[in-house]
């Protein structure tokens, strides 16, 4: 089963093809293909991902809804991923730990 890595997201499927591998660090950056740089998302995340600098593509678009994830660093219990909503100044935290999530905010 594949689950959306996104806080409070529950979508799952069965089929691979139905999950997005979003690069935290694009490849046309730089970006490698390890998982501590891969986010699972649903199609619906991500197409709100925003990455600001891009000129083409998908995460070029801004909206009010719009996410921009700011890193995903690895800890004892898996992953804190660091994001925030464009329409707010909070920068939100979130553990990603056996694709369950705490979330908390700074």
């Amino acid at each position: 089963m594949y689950h959306c890595d996104f806080p409070g997201c529950d979508y799952e499927t069965e089929l691979r093809s139905q999950i997005v591998d979003h690069h935290i660090i694009p490849r046309s950056k730089g970006g490698s293909d390890k998982d501590s740089n891969l986010f699972r998302c649903c199609p619906s995340h991500h197409s709100h991902i925003f990455i600001p600098g891009m000129e083409h593509g998908i995460h070029s678009k801004y909206s009010e809804y719009s996410i921009v994830i700011d890193n995903m660093l690895l800890s004892t219990g898996g992953y804190v991923l660091e994001y925030h909503y464009v329409n707010t100044d909070e920068t939100l935290y979130s553990s990603i730990t056996s694709r369950q999530f705490i979330t908390s905010k700074k």
